[in-house]
């Protein structure tokens, strides 16, 4: 395979299914993970920082509650 084309389609739907949980706190690479060039970690790095983004929901000082 050439290194100059990076895998989008498999990398995005890879992070898709992680993105389904389970949940751990485990951190290890997988053996796909371990087969990505630099272009292509940089390209997932970037999936999950959008789905991140995407998830947070912003803070509403009027609605916080104080103990």
């Amino acid at each position: 395979m050439s290194r100059n084309k990076i895998r989008k389609k498999e990398i995005i739907a890879y992070e898709e299914e992680l993105s389904k949980g389970p949940f751990t706190d485990e951190i290890k690479t997988t053996p796909f993970e371990e087969s990505f060039s630099d272009e292509e970690w940089k390209f997932f790095l970037d999936l999950i920082q959008k789905r991140s983004d995407a998830m947070t929901e912003p803070v509403d000082e009027d609605k916080l509650l104080v103990g």
